[in-house]
């Protein structure tokens, strides 16, 4: 601190600027005239505020730098009572404490954060108040101030330059340490960073597990990143690395969740090579476990939750998965069962999953999780039970069954609601025009794929009885030429005669140039013809689609809107 040079510097300043009073202020404090240093500040909070009142209109962000002014010079009022207490260690540390609060309340500026470190600068050294410093050099590699940044840590570390090959003085606290690895790793520099952290990590000077956590994580990064190409020294490395970091400090999610992750990448990289098929199967449960104590902690669990079901539908056959799928389950089940709610639609589309022991354990857990949140569930299953998959209707038809124990209105609500809004959504001249003309492709352009063709007419003649009056009327008006079509649709099933098919075409080919004059003259629907169920219910205990929220009550249907537009 070259203060004669400053003091001279702050006598060449205008005496009545604002810089060269608060400069004063602080060569008073400096030189323990405390007295002084009070008038200086009195003053420059004067200049300060008629400053301020002049820019106050102009808003928030013109203003912001006048309070940075008037903060500082607030804290060199403190900075006195600091000077003045030393034999009350107790107000000291609050007063430390309350600018640390400050500092990360203000505005993630260099300029700001400099200036006010300035001041607390002068009763703290900044190797004794290092890890506001080391925030303060992140914040200046964050925002591109990388040569500040690398000084500030030098400074931290008691040296103006280090050179590869010097080691970093023991005096150094680990933590500055392992700042200055980050820095080196940001800069481009990983196998100088990886040789300081292995012998920061090797000295066994770091005695706080979050940091030793730490220093393990960022050697697994320096070794592995999301994305990198993967060879065995790399899988080695890191997943001793992420390993270690999670053994350190069980209780980070991060660390839990990149030893699961590197798991699990290493798994797909050995499936896309096709080869290591006894190391996949022996690392498949280590990497479930992982994924559900990551799961476990406190922090968004959705990226765990996505990977943990890729390897549960990949890998979910094998018993030693299920067991511990289902160890797995029962944990979150009873802390965090709301987990599952981000990912319903992924659970729910592998309802008809082909391997048995998966679409066991999805029964399973979504009639847990219906138990709790019936409303997340019921719409889905309502529309499944529709499904042309007999598997997926019904394993969709089991839950609804057991969730009916405990919510049989909202699920008998539920299937009335959804199966209604089917109806108008595609009303049956939409079904037949839409279905002949899928038919019609797979017919004239697909080389001829009959049986696909024959497969989607008899879907179409299979539909419910009519219920509605513009069901009714389609029958009506269609019924005995497409019963005609069905006629000759089922004599060319039974003889496989082409005759009988061309003429079924003939008529199919006749309504569909009918329905298309006919649907785009629809606008809107009226529900009192088109769903007089849905038209009568009013008060429903189920919530509207898409609105429900495990911690809100939820927005019940009272009633439909009689005219629905067709957009």
């Amino acid at each position: 601190h070259k203060w004669h040079a400053f003091g001279e510097f702050a006598e060449a300043l205008d005496p009545d600027s604002l810089q060269a009073i608060f400069y004063q202020a602080v060569l008073a404090t400096h030189a323990n005239r405390f007295e002084h240093a009070a008038t200086h500040v009195d003053t420059a909070r004067h200049v300060v505020n008629q400053q301020l009142c002049a820019v106050l209109p102009e808003g928030y962000g013109r203003t912001y730098s006048f309070i940075v002014n008037l903060q500082q010079l607030a804290e060199l009022e403190e900075v006195i009572i600091y000077k003045s207490s030393t034999h009350l260690p107790e107000r000291q540390k609050r007063l430390v404490q309350m600018w640390t609060e400050r500092i990360n309340g203000a505005q993630p500026d260099v300029d700001i954060w400099r200036n006010l470190l300035a001041v607390r600068s002068l009763v703290l050294d900044p190797a004794s108040d290092s890890a506001i410093w080391v925030k303060f050099a992140s914040l200046c590699r964050k925002q591109g101030r990388r040569s500040l940044a690398k000084k500030t840590l030098l400074s931290l570390m008691g040296v103006t330059d280090l050179a590869p090959a010097e080691i970093v003085p023991p005096s150094v606290q680990p933590s500055v340490a392992f700042a200055y690895v980050r820095d080196l790793v940001y800069n481009g520099h990983k196998e100088e960073a990886k040789q300081r952290l292995q012998i920061l990590i090797g000295s066994r000077r770091i005695t706080n597990a979050h940091l030793l956590a730490r220093c393990h994580l960022r050697m697994g990064m320096i070794y592995y990143s999301t994305g990198e190409k993967l060879d065995e020294d790399t899988i080695r490395n890191a997943q001793a690395s992420f390993g270690a970091a999670r053994d350190a400090e069980p209780s980070w999610h991060k660390a839990q969740h990149k030893f699961a992750l590197i798991n699990a990448e290493t798994i797909e990289h050995y499936e896309a090579e096709k080869r290591h098929e006894d190391r996949i199967r022996r690392m498949l449960v280590p990497t479930v476990q992982a994924f559900f104590r990551a799961i476990e902690l406190p922090a968004d669990p959705l990226q765990d939750t996505l990977r943990l079901l890729t390897l549960w539908f990949r890998h979910g056959q094998y018993q030693e998965v299920e067991h511990a799928l289902m160890e797995g389950f029962e944990r979150i089940n009873a802390r965090k069962i709301d987990t599952w709610l981000a990912v319903l639609p992924q659970i729910i589309a592998r309802l008809d999953a082909t391997c048995v022991p998966v679409r066991n354990l999805i029964s399973q857990l979504l009639i847990h999780v219906g138990q709790k949140h019936p409303q997340a569930l019921i719409y889905p299953l309502a529309v499944a039970i529709k499904s042309e998959s007999p598997i997926r209707r019904s394993n969709a038809e089991t839950i609804l069954e057991r969730l009916k124990e405990h919510h049989q209105p909202l699920v008998d609500q539920a299937i009335l609601v959804a199966q209604e809004l089917i109806r108008v959504a595609v009303l049956w001249n939409e079904l037949w025009f839409q279905g002949l003309e899928e038919a019609s492709r797979r017919f004239y352009y697909e080389k001829k794929d009959i049986p696909g063709c024959v497969a989607i007419l008899n879907q179409l003649h299979n539909m419910e009885t009519p219920e509605t009056l513009p069901e009714k009327e389609f029958v009506a008006k269609y019924g005995a030429e497409l019963k005609t079509a069905y006629t000759h649709l089922r004599n060319f099933e039974q003889e496989r005669s082409g005759p009988y098919l061309t003429q079924a075409w003939e008529i199919y080919t006749r309504v569909w140039r009918k329905l298309r004059t006919e649907i785009p003259a629809l606008a809107q629907l009226d529900l009192t013809t088109h769903s007089p169920r849905l038209a009568e219910v009013t008060n429903l205990k189920i919530a509207v689609p898409g609105t429900y929220q495990p911690d809100k009550e939820p927005i019940c249907i009272q009633s439909f809107d009689l005219i629905l537009p067709i957009i």
